[in-house]
């Protein structure tokens, strides 16, 4: 039998011819039992023998430890102590005892010689004779081809050079054998090399010796190694001598077989048919059809899920009517309201992927959107519908604008209301793939770079469902209230929309956070959970209001979008007596893939179901073992890439599926995941992502700016605010207040310079040109201590 395997690293990859694999796993599994039975089983049934024939008790001392050393020469001084410390030896008597033996047991000066020449030269050349064969050196890899070609000196003497290699070892061995006659273990080992070297030539003679000289290599050559290996500090530190030997074989372009050390979330126990993941949102519908699906805090509207699924069929036929069929693309800009959940749910009912759009973004950022996922039909409300408008008129392949609120330019505008007014009978699509079919295109800027289309697909739709179904993940009880307060166009408010409509939850919605009226809806209804972001739990945690309002029935509270601080977690773990703060780790990539229920046990909790977590060196791409830092990459159910961006795809999702997060962390043996530092790029302002690059490429179009760098800085209200740092021209009088005047008419508040600007003299680089922005993180931080110090 005979098969390729495929050993990649990167873009490196070789093939080994697996008939390796047999000899090499066959002598493994040899020396293994040989060691086993020979160290835990051999050696002790002989020492119990052995101290039968002796009265332990009337023998002296030296005959107990002779018996002890005859039966094994090669038993341990820790175990030959610990047998003089139940005979009660003083630990001098047993060195001396020792050093004795030794002297007597020592071989002559010729055997030794002998043994040690012909060990060093056989190793030495067997190993090459190993490499060789395992880097497809034709001259020593074709058995058959060497027998054919005997007039060939120079085929025909190398493969003879190694057969007389590896006879020569075995004759010095039986040789050794002979002169040393008195060995107790003679017969075993002259049987042994007998043996070997009949079946060396008997596989010689079959064309098995590429084969058998390999299992020969490992079993003979191995044994110290073995030895070696048992030594319980060598185990302690053997995952860090792999890793070392795989970086210089990687740097050497060596073929390297890594360890597939990945964590595995637990296995789905929901019961969810596997179907699509829209049939069964709409089952849900159907299911609770009475019961309330959602209130509208600013509109005081309310839906059921009877009424909610209609109003989306509607909108999804009248849609179809425009000419919007499968795969084709719907921009969404719009608030948090009733009417985002019903276009939500007729893009699912189309198939139709809905491309889900910050509201606030300028005339310049929209362009680069719609210009990335061309929508057939663009949504929006009054604050977006200006900048919309003025947009689409570059582009053909907008079919149709349609406002969710009050139209007045009816000529260049539809009215959802409209849209809406037919009940109708709507057939889903069913034509579709239940794990690629995109669903919704998210923006985000990954680990570096500008903002990219993350599509977002049913496999991880699916997957959200499924953890609505974990009672200890994100499950909801029927006709609970649970608030969504956080944007709906980013994945945590879907993630939150998803699982509550499948659980027949009622969502209020907040089309924007005001403290009063959110306290006042948490007391009104009794939430149990609540959904949040790190600023608004800091929030919770500092406002003086949140005393005025009976949140008792809180026993929940959810983090997630960017890093929850330390101190804010203490406060409202006590402040509101919780019964579990949750915190999510992922990305918009990723979605939900790590969680912990109580985020006082450390780290950020443990792979969920449909996900997979490894940790990889960054300089050479190996998988690594517990407890070593480098790059957290999750597959499973993430993305299938980023919209019309094959190059960052392939950059951020290596062969395996697994997104690279740039995040650097590690886990322990208990499988907890720990983020320890972020290398990427990305700005984390209120769980918005802010590209530093984007920013970069605004400001240097400034005329009186020479060079330009963005960096974050830590902020307990906000998560990170963004921070410039700018070299003027020479003669330029620019002020920090122009710089972000000017920055503003580009990019919307979010991504604005909250953090300030700093003039400086030069902006720091490595490699390349490329921005240090260690250095100036370092720099900042340098600021705010001085500035805490000052103050």
């Amino acid at each position: 039998m005979r098969f390729d395997l495929d050993l990649s690293f990167g873009s490196t990859k070789k093939n080994i011819n697996c008939e390796l694999l047999y000899p090499i796993c066959g002598a493994l599994v040899m020396l293994m039992l040989r060691n086993v039975c020979r160290k835990y089983i051999f050696t002790k049934i002989g020492l119990r023998l052995g101290l039968k024939q002796i009265e332990v008790k009337k023998a002296p001392h030296d005959a107990v430890l002779e018996k002890a050393y005859s039966i094994s020469k090669k038993w341990k001084l820790d175990r030959v102590r610990g047998l003089a410390k139940q005979l009660d030896v003083s630990e001098k008597e047993v060195e001396s005892w020792l050093e004795l033996r030794n002297a007597q047991d020592r071989p002559s000066v010729l055997i030794k010689f002998s043994g040690s020449f012909w060990a060093c030269c056989y190793y030495t050349l067997a190993w090459t004779a190993a490499a060789l064969i395992v880097w497809n050196k034709p001259w020593f890899w074709n058995v058959k081809q060497c027998w054919m070609n005997i007039p060939d000196q120079t085929v025909t003497r190398d493969v003879w050079w190694h057969l007389m290699i590896s006879l020569s070892f075995y004759m010095s061995e039986l040789m050794g054998l002979f002169f040393d006659v008195k060995r107790k273990d003679f017969w075993s080992m002259f049987i042994h090399h007998v043996v070997s070297i009949v079946l060396f030539l008997f596989a010689w003679k079959s064309n098995l010796y590429r084969m058998f000289i390999v299992a020969l290599v490992l079993l003979d050559c191995s044994e110290i190694l073995l030895e070696v290996l048992f030594s319980t500090e060598v185990i302690k530190i053997l995952p860090s001598v792999v890793l070392q030997l795989s970086k210089i074989m990687v740097y050497l372009d060596l073929p390297v077989m890594e360890p597939k050390v990945v964590l595995e979330g637990p296995p789905d126990e929901s019961g969810i048919p596997l179907e699509s993941p829209v049939k069964l949102l709409l089952q849900a519908c159907n299911t609770y059809h009475d019961n309330t699906a959602l209130i509208d805090i600013r509109s005081g509207e309310s839906l059921t899920h009877g009424q909610l699924c209609q109003l989306a069929k509607n909108l999804a036929a009248s849609l179809r009517r425009l000419g919007v069929k499968k795969d084709d693309i719907v921009g969404v800009m719009s608030e948090n309201s009733h009417k985002f959940v019903v276009a939500y749910l007729a893009g699912l009912f189309l198939a139709a992927p809905l491309h889900l759009i910050n509201v606030g973004i300028t005339e310049y950022e929209l362009r680069h959107m719609f210009a990335l996922s061309k929508p057939t039909v663009v949504f929006c409300t009054d604050k977006s519908q200006k900048n919309v408008l003025e947009v689409v008129k570059e582009f053909t392949f907008v079919k149709a604008v349609v406002s969710f609120d009050a139209v007045e330019q009816k000529n260049e505008i539809l009215a959802y209301s409209d849209l809406i007014k037919n009940s109708v009978s709507f057939r889903v699509e069913e034509d579709v793939d239940l794990e690629d079919q995109v669903a919704l295109i998210f923006n985000s800027s990954g680990t570096t770079g500008l903002p990219k289309g993350v599509m977002f697909t049913y496999k991880m739709l699916r997957t959200n469902l499924i953890h609505a179904r974990d009672p200890d993940f994100l499950y909801m009880k029927q006709k609970e209230v649970v608030s969504v307060v956080v944007p709906m166009l980013h994945v945590y408010g879907v993630v939150i929309m998803n699982a509550a409509l499948f659980s027949g939850a009622t969502l209020a919605i907040f089309d924007h956070f005001k403290p009063t009226i959110f306290l006042q809806t948490i007391q009104k209804y009794k939430m149990e959970q609540l959904m949040l972001v790190p600023t608004l739990i800091n929030f919770i945690a500092t406002s003086p209001l949140v005393d005025q309002y009976d949140l008792s029935s809180v026993k929940q509270v959810w983090s997630a979008g960017s890093a929850l601080f330390e101190e804010d977690s203490k406060i409202v773990w006590s402040r509101l007596n919780l019964q579990k703060l949750h915190v999510i780790y992922g990305m918009t990539e990723t979605a939900v893939s790590v969680h912990t229920s109580d985020n006082r046990k450390g780290g950020c909790g443990r792979v969920t179901c449909g996900y997979r977590v490894k940790v990889v060196d960054r300089e050479t791409g190996l998988t690594l073992p517990p407890q070593h830092r480098g790059e957290i990459c999750i597959g499973g159910a993430v993305t299938k890439g980023y919209l019309n961006d094959p190059q960052k795809t392939e950059e951020t999702i290596d062969a395996e599926g697994f997104v690279h997060t740039g995040d650097i962390g590690y886990y322990d043996r208990a499988g907890t995941i720990y983020v320890v530092a972020r290398s990427k790029e990305i700005i984390k302002y209120k769980s918005f992502q802010v590209s530093p690059v984007e920013l970069e490429n605004i400001l240097v179009k400034h005329p009186q700016i020479e060079d330009v760098a963005v960096v974050g800085k830590a902020d307990r209200r906000f998560g990170e605010v963004a921070v410039g740092f700018i070299v003027k021209r020479e003669g330029a009088t620019l002020t920090e207040g122009q710089v972000c005047e000017f920055l503003a008419k580009f990019v919307s508040d979010v991504k604005r310079l909250h953090g300030g600007v700093r003039f400086v003299d030069v902006i720091p680089r490595i490699n390349l040109g490329k921005i240090s922005r260690r250095e100036l993180i370092k720099r900042v931080q340098e600021l705010q201590d001085e500035f805490k110090q000052n103050s």
